[in-house]
């Protein structure tokens, strides 16, 4: 609201009109509020849980890996064992 807005309205509707207007107006922008921090705090929950997904996903990836460094120890002990059977064959 401008000034020459706020002083229209004193003009038209007196002080006391002023006030009721002054408390619709801080009614309003403290709805407005309220629902921007509905709105931020849906956010900040939704951003905590995806870091709560990231770290997750990192301790599975760290699992995987190390599968990973299992199967293929195991698979070069197979061939291993199997190059040593072909040569125990002859």
């Amino acid at each position: 609201m401008d000034w020459n807005t706020i002083l229209k309205t004193i003009e038209q509707v007196g002080l006391g009109g002023l006030a009721v207007v002054g408390l619709v107006y801080i009614a309003i922008n403290f709805s407005k509020n309220k629902k921007n921090n509905g709105v931020a705090e849906s956010l900040n929950h939704i951003s905590d849980n995806f870091r709560e997904i990231s770290k997750e996903l990192k301790e599975v990836s760290k699992d995987m890996k190390s599968n990973n460094e299992k199967l293929n120890t195991i698979i070069t002990d197979l061939a291993i064992l199997l190059d040593r059977t072909k040569d125990n064959g002859k």
